[in-house]
């Protein structure tokens, strides 16, 4: 996990399924009812899968909050 960029937009939180397999940008899987606008870092992950980190929550940077991603 952490962050990365495709050099288009800033940073934002990504992980690696595999060593050898290509990021993944979580912002993908922001909903509409997530309070979230933009997923900035990834920065942990567990033994089954469920990642932290933080992200925007308001238009301009601001409103920065911790995120946990659980997956399905």
């Amino acid at each position: 996990v952490g962050c990365g960029s495709s050099g288009m937009i800033d940073d934002e939180a990504v992980v690696w399924p595999s060593r050898d397999a290509r990021m993944v940008r979580l912002n993908k899987y922001v909903g509409r009812k997530s309070p979230f606008l933009f997923l900035v870092e990834a920065a942990a992950v567990s033994d089954s899968g469920e990642i932290a980190g933080y992200g925007f929550t308001e238009v301009g940077g601001w409103g920065d909050a911790g995120f946990l991603a659980i997956p399905e």
